[in-house]
């Protein structure tokens, strides 16, 4: 009985991301059809213009955490009042001010994003490095 109850779940499973994978391919067929389209538009006004040249621009996804440009704001303003910490003990801080409570991918999630703020800052010379705990680095404003 439980093998059967396993097989279900199992084909159930597989059956909705089957669905899921067609989907994608019917409109990464349709994105490249597009593409085709303004690249020969592009050919009409200047038959000369190198198609290859044309990188993907980067798209700005959006966060469920932080708003756009909140998060460098916040850490600097956590670590003018609490300086020097380390990034476990910045999300800590982040977690309280948002009233956040995450665990697991997405806490590992934030923390990522904060050591990302945190070098690109350093490299600004908006903060720096002060020490280590262990793998730890301790941040303060500069």
């Amino acid at each position: 009985m439980a093998k059967s109850n396993v097989i279900f779940t199992l084909v159930s499973r597989r059956s909705r991301l089957d669905a899921q994978l067609t989907a994608l391919q019917s409109k990464a067929n349709q994105t490249s059809l597009d593409i085709a389209a303004i690249d020969r538009a592009i050919l009409v006004f200047d038959p000369d213009y190198k198609l290859s040249t044309i990188k993907p621009r980067k798209t700005y996804v959006a966060n469920t955490y932080f708003a756009r440009c909140e998060l460098d704001r916040l850490i600097k303003e956590v670590l003018r009042e609490h300086s020097p910490l380390t990034v476990v003990e910045i999300v800590g801080h982040l977690m309280t001010i948002k009233k956040l409570s995450l665990e697991g991918k997405d806490l590992a999630k934030v923390k990522g994003m904060v050591a990302t703020v945190l070098t690109r800052q350093h490299k600004k010379g908006v903060i720096k490095q002060v020490d280590s705990v262990g793998l730890a680095k301790v941040w303060e404003v500069a």
